[in-house]
């Protein structure tokens, strides 16, 4: 380098440490950013099998699914 004898370079003077400094603060950003919106609520779990149910339309059957499955029609 073209540097004075004596007289410090900053470590940022560097290409390549400029350019990993900066993916590294990117990356950290995206990290958190990802975090905030995916993991900032909690979960509730206290009856979780409702959830799943309601999720895949498996909560209360229909009068008339439920009158089907007692006559034991079937398609």
């Amino acid at each position: 380098m073209n540097a004075k004898p004596g007289a410090q370079s900053s470590i940022f003077a560097i290409p390549l440490v400029r350019e990993i400094s900066l993916v590294l603060i990117v990356k950290l950003i995206a990290i958190v950013v990802i975090r905030w919106l995916f993991f900032s609520q909690p979960v509730d779990l206290g009856n979780s099998e409702q959830g799943i149910d309601q999720h895949f339309g498996l909560g209360e059957q229909s009068p008339v699914s439920a009158s089907q499955a007692t006559h034991g029609e079937s398609l």
